[in-house]
């Protein structure tokens, strides 16, 4: 006898209670195995088969359906062919000329079998005011737009291939095509790897298997485009009771795998993963370091040093000059003759390392107003006006690694 708690427990997990019950009694009731074995023995399942032969009856009865009626539509085409030949060469008895009765006869019977095969046309619905005409509309066009416009392609344009759409290729193939849209986002393929390997240590741990796209976690690390692409291409679908929720039923080791392996590739060879991997690191020391004064003595008193060295801030006109350190922004108004000097005490002030950083060329400061943003030689305009070096009256300056 097969125990109702345990049958619950795995059709909590995704299985149906047929597949749960027949998977406890191979296993003795023993509910860890029986998991198992519907992980490992997917192919085997009953009710998978008896869908999979549901599927074949339903595709060879639609296949008959198809030739019936392509016999049924050659039949119609050869009587009306037959019918327009005898209305152009005439029914006579022994003569070869057509007679105005025979003429007639064949237009007559023409018309009656164009009629007999008219479809009648599709009432249109009723409307019950603007709004219901507005959603008829955009379901026809919504329904039709698509595949006219590639029929209308490729028939202007018969040498073009057009492209598959996302859910036509292969999963590894849409793996990997998900993977390098996450690439950019490097917070999202180093949390989705974490949590894939996870997956992989604890197969039948539903915490590893249930997705939440509701939690701040998800939003800070995961809200990236391409990342629930991603989960989807491995499996997760849609929970029934919550929209938010993806769900993996079924575990399946080759595409753990494949999932496995496209981050992985991502991490060692896209450059934009390597280039917001660096971005999010140096924003990461610029806050430690503008956070550092609250902890450290000796750092709160060099940058008072810095702050001694700077001119005062002017109260009436003056240049406003902005600074992005990362994600944070500072903003200051300075004169036309304050010089550079100026601008690398005012960073000393934020963080004592900073103006070092920038003198041994391991950081720059940019102009953001170009749109190659244009980085400063600091020691040769150290002593430059803000004016003679375009920061003057206004500037957007960047520190970047």
């Amino acid at each position: 006898s097969v125990s109702v708690s345990s049958v619950d427990h795995l059709t909590s997990m995704g299985f149906s209670s047929a597949d749960a019950r027949h998977a406890l009694q191979i296993s003795g009731g023993n509910v860890e195995q029986a998991a198992e074995w519907l992980l490992t023995n997917t192919s085997n399942v009953p009710s998978r088969n008896a869908a999979v032969a549901a599927n074949t009856a339903q595709t060879e009865e639609d296949e008959l359906q198809k030739a019936i009626s392509a016999s049924l539509e050659e039949a119609g085409a050869n009587a009306k062919n037959a019918l327009v030949k005898a209305n152009s060469t005439g029914i006579g008895t022994g003569t070869s000329a057509q007679t105005a009765a025979s003429r007639r006869a064949g237009q007559a019977a023409l018309s009656r079998f164009e009629n007999q095969n008219k479809k009648p046309a599709k009432k249109a619905p009723k409307s019950n005011g603007p709004s219901a005409l507005k959603t008829t509309s955009a379901s026809a066009v919504s329904a039709t737009t698509g595949t006219a416009s590639i029929t209308t392609a490729l028939q202007s344009h018969p040498n073009v291939k057009v492209p598959k759409r996302l859910s036509q290729h292969d999963t590894e193939n849409v793996i990997l095509r998900c993977a390098q849209r996450v690439a950019p986002n490097a917070s999202a393929v180093d949390t989705l790897l974490k949590s894939l390997k996870q997956l992989q240590a604890s197969p039948t741990n539903l915490r590893y298997r249930t997705v939440d796209t509701s939690t701040p976690g998800f939003k800070r690390s995961l809200d990236a485009p391409g990342a629930v692409d991603f989960l989807k291409a491995m499996g997760y679908h849609t929970s029934h009771n919550n929209h938010n929720v993806l769900e993996l039923s079924f575990v399946d080791p080759a595409t753990l795998f494949l999932g496995l392996s496209a981050l992985e590739q991502v991490q060692l060879t896209s450059p934009e993963y390597k280039k917001n991997k660096a971005e999010v690191l140096f924003d990461r020391e610029i806050q430690l370091i503008l956070a550092s004064a609250d902890q450290d003595m000796e750092e709160a008193l060099r940058r008072s040093e810095f702050m001694t060295k700077l001119p005062s801030e002017p109260t009436m006109g003056g240049g406003i000059i902005t600074i992005e350190l990362s994600s944070t922004k500072i903003q200051r108004k300075f004169d036309g003759d304050d010089c550079l000097q100026d601008i690398l005490n005012w960073l000393g002030a934020h963080g004592s390392v900073i103006p070092e950083m920038l003198d041994q060329k391991t950081w720059f400061l940019v102009d953001r107003h170009h749109s190659n943003s244009i980085a400063y030689n600091i020691q040769e305009l150290k002593g430059k006006t803000l004016q003679y070096i375009g920061c003057w009256p206004s500037a957007r300056l960047a520190v970047v690694p």
